[in-house]
């Protein structure tokens, strides 16, 4: 058993890649068990001939085109077969003992899921990294000083948040564990940065710990490795995308740091942190608080905050436009007491609630302040203002001329997507206040004529109301104008003051077909340039909620024009409950429904209510519903794409790698009696009595929320002795590994809205063998796959939303069984039919093609008369 497996990316750089490769041979234990593998990127400049040389004992991967760091390291996991993997940078210098102690870590501590160590600059020796700290400030920042030589012999490891990937040492099954989003190792979508960080936190979220092992060093030319590719744009859009998927961990990252900062400022200047804050702190300090607190919250989210503004401004994304939704604003405190029109007075505060995304810059209010009463001394007196946002910020104006003031905040504290809350302070009435509230629980007190007269003055609270409310402006945008009978003039726009865009709306998270809908569409409208916002679905679904692909994407405004929700017909009464009313308002709403029988449910009918048009993923489906519903029904079908796994997925799975392998899966949710499993079955049965060199692979999940379907498949399997049966749920990059892992993909339903597992398979290059009706045989035909002609057949019961009188697909079997044999025994149909499906989906189903019909329908709209 190979212990530890190196793996080595390259891209040029062919010196000092010589100079690594010669350094590890010399610093490797003579008894360690080891495998060398290294993956070229694409290198030009004379790598690829020096790797021919190398002896056979280096495994050695070549990338066609340059792939990236991440799918490169990715690509060598996938082909390691150690305990642990070894991540090595082409530039690195490895001195002797620097292996030892990073094995031993690991071996020592199982909680410890990856170990880096102390790397030093090859120019200096000065220490360039030795662990990642998030500061205060949000940043992402290299730790460059180590303890005494005393303190690393009592404790050679220092657990921080992150390591970088330049060396580390992993445990295998904690890099090829998947993520919530199915991914596994490091996330490709990075761009040579900022995929080590991602992956260290992603290892926290499983529960391991992360480490720096101090007693063990390397040297680094660094940035060396990629040389000029790690350009600063890549930094940027890199950060970004760190930031997007951890900012919530990210900020509980930081709290220790800001923690201390916010201490050590104390003690220099008392009087620089208020003393909630203060209190905040110290029980962060100390370990009284075990949650982010809210100020820390507000403060460390409000850098993250300013970051994603230059991020937005340096890589050319432009501000993303409002949904202003009138009850995303609120004011509570302020009141119109007609002492003077055009403006509104307070007694001791008001508070404004503003929708996420109003502020960037500044907010400001503005005012003028009466003149006093000569002749009534309970309006004498200076009067001010002290703002505070969210709760933490604070900002003093006092005192103010008797005239007009403007009185702001400038980068203010607020959190992406989170509501503002503005609180402004009456300053310099406090006494006039205290007289104020005597005279109302006095009135009915025996006092004396005198003392009544001058509490009532005092209860008018006159001076209060010398401060006058005029305005409340935010980044030079008028909120909240008082001079308007309604004030609040972000009010309810038409559909034309809406940008053209798609909201996409739906379970993005969700491990089902109606949740993969809505990521498709997420893909094609990305691919096709579309304008869009995703929106995740706040209806409940039962299936689990554990794609996370997307989750740095969504947001909860929708605001462009156009709202498409990926939902079941029966339920879009529910929208408006859980959404509000606001949320279709003024927009032209799409119902994005699937179908599986040439009639639509009357009972559905109403469900047109709620939309404008319908989308829908096949003609089929198409035919069913504009029978039946007075709207407009668009067919735009799933975009298939996705990252094609390399590798021996076979093995992955189990999978026997000298039987032809056919593969069905469906969820028992979506009913077993239309998915038809048994049919699959028995054709195997017939095609191969024997077995000789075959395998069948069902795969399904939700048993248990359907037993009795559970039970009956299981049944059906009795006496097959080549199968391989998986009952449970698998994230989609998982889906994806077992579809490429089977020769063949087999399905013999009753009927399909679309068929995205038939889809997904000849995106794969496999021959697909499918019932020739409903929407798959829009896609399916004999030029590219296999299908099976069936006859129509008359529902004789009711199945869940398939109703008695219904027609549906029977399929013939003994065709089934056949075109099972003929890919089975001829290698060379299998693979020219593979080759065709895998054309027909780039060519008419690729994200790009379907954002164009998107982009399309979209601009036929801007034509449309109002």
């Amino acid at each position: 058993m190979v212990s530890v497996s190196f793996i080595i990316p390259l891209y040029n750089g062919l010196e000092l890649t010589k100079v690594c490769l010669r350094t590890l041979q010399e610093t490797l234990p003579a008894e360690l068990e080891h495998e060398i593998i290294l993956v070229d990127d694409g290198s030009t400049d004379g790598t690829r001939e020096w790797l021919k040389s190398l002896p056979s004992s280096i495994r050695v991967i070549l990338n066609e085109t340059n792939m990236c760091y991440a799918a490169a390291n990715n690509r060598g996991a996938r082909v390691a077969t150690g305990k642990y993997l070894a991540l090595l940078n082409s530039d690195l210098e490895l001195t002797p003992g620097w292996l030892e102690p990073l094995i031993a870590a690991l071996e020592n501590d199982t909680t410890l899921g990856l170990v880096g160590n102390v790397q030093r600059r090859v120019d200096d020796n000065s220490i360039d990294h030795a662990g990642f700290l998030f500061r205060a400030d949000a940043k992402l920042v290299h730790i460059r000083e180590l303890p005494s030589s005393a303190s690393i012999r009592r404790r050679p490891v220092r657990i921080v948040p992150a390591v970088t990937a330049a060396c580390c040492l992993i445990r295998r099954k904690v890099y090829m564990a998947p993520r919530r989003d199915g991914s596994h190792g490091l996330r490709e979508t990075y761009r040579n940065g900022g995929e080590d960080v991602d992956f260290c936190l992603a290892t926290q979220i499983r529960g391991h710990r992360v480490g720096v092992v101090l007693n063990s060093e390397i040297r680094h030319h660094v940035s060396a490795s990629r040389g000029v590719e790690s350009t600063r744009q890549n930094d940027e859009f890199n950060s970004r995308l760190l930031f997007g998927h951890w900012r919530g961990l990210i900020i509980n990252l930081c709290v220790p740091d800001w923690s201390r900062e916010k201490l050590r400022l104390w003690r220099r200047d008392p009087a620089a942190v208020p003393w909630r804050i203060l209190l905040a702190a110290a029980g962060h300090r100390f370990g009284i608080l075990k949650q982010t607190s809210r100020a820390a919250w507000i403060e460390l989210g409000s850098a993250i905050f300013y970051e994603e503004l230059h991020w937005r401004k340096t890589l050319g994304h432009p501000r993303p436009p409002l949904a202003d939704d009138p009850h995303a604003y609120s004011i509570k405190g302020l009141q119109n007491d007609k002492v003077q029109n055009e403006t509104w007075a307070f007694r001791e505060r008001f508070t404004v609630t503003l929708a996420p995304g109003t502020v960037e810059k500044n907010l400001f209010v503005n005012g003028f302040v009466l003149p006093e009463t000569e002749d009534r001394t309970e309006t004498h007196g200076p009067l001010g203002l002290r703002l505070i946002l969210n709760g933490v910020q604070r900002e003093t104006f006092s005192p103010l001329p008797e005239d007009h003031f403007n009185c702001g905040i400038n980068r203010p504290m607020v959190v992406t997507d989170e509501p503002v809350e503005f609180t402004v302070e009456l300053l310099g009435a406090g006494r006039e206040n205290t007289l104020a509230w005597l005279g109302r629980i006095s009135s009915r007190w025996p006092l004396p004529a005198q003392w009544r007269n001058r509490l009532e003055a005092y209860r008018l609270q006159m001076k209060n109301r010398r401060l006058r409310i005029s305005q409340i402006v935010c980044d030079g945008e008028v909120v909240y104008d008082f001079k308007q009978r309604r004030p609040l003039r972000v009010n309810r726009r038409e559909k034309q003051d809406y940008p053209m865009g798609l909201n996409v709306v739906g379970w993005f998270r969700a491990e089902l077909g109606i949740g993969e809908s809505a990521r498709c569409m997420a893909r094609a409208v990305a691919a096709g340039e579309v304008p869009h916002a995703l929106i995740d679905m706040k209806l409940p679904c039962l299936n689990r909620m554990g794609d996370e692909s997307m989750l740095s994407q969504l947001q909860k405004t929708n605001p462009y024009r156009v709202n498409v929700f990926h939902i079941d017909a029966p339920v879009s009464r529910d929208i408006d409950h859980h959404h509000g009313k606001n949320f279709r308002q003024d927009r032209h709403n799409i119902a994005y429904w699937a179908w599986e029988l040439p009639e639509f449910p009357d009972q559905w009918i109403e469900a047109c209510q709620y939309f404008d048009e319908v989308w829908c993923p096949s003609g089929f489906v198409r035919d069913a519903i504009a029978a039946k519903v007075p709207l407009p029904v668009q067919v735009m079908p799933h975009a298939i794409g996705f990252v094609r796994p390399e590798g021996d997925q076979k093995a992955r799975f189990e999978l026997p790698q000298d039987r032809f392998t056919f593969l069905f899966l469906y969820d028992l949710n979506s009913y077993q009696e239309r998915k038809n499993p048994r049919a699959v079955i028995e054709a195997y049965r017939r095609a191969f009595p024997k077995e000789n060199d075959v395998q069948l692979v069902i795969k399904t999940h939700n048993p248990e929320r359907n037993p009795e379907a559970f039970r009956r498949l299981k049944a059906d399997l009795k006496g097959i002795q080549n199968v391989t049966f998986i009952a449970r749920t698998l994230s989609k990059e998982d889906i994806h590994a077992l579809e490429s892992a089977c020769d063949a993909f087999v399905s013999l339903h009753r009927s399909e809205g679309f068929g995205l597992a038939v889809a997904e398979s000849m995106f794969l290059g496999k021959p697909v063998i499918s019932t020739d009706w409903s929407a798959t045989a829009e896609f399916v035909n004999t030029n590219n796959g296999c299908p099976v002609p069936a006859k129509l057949i008359e529902l004789t019961e009711t199945h869940g939303p398939y109703e008695k009188g219904q027609w549906w697909a029977d399929p013939d079997i003994d065709a089934a069984a056949e075109a099972m044999r003929r890919l089975a025994t001829d290698s060379d149909l299998a693979t020219r039919l593979g080759r065709a499906a895998r054309r027909t989906m780039e060519r008419s189903y690729s994200p790009e093609a379907i954002g164009q019909r998107y982009a399309k329908r979209l601009a036929a709209m801007e034509q449309w008369p109002d």
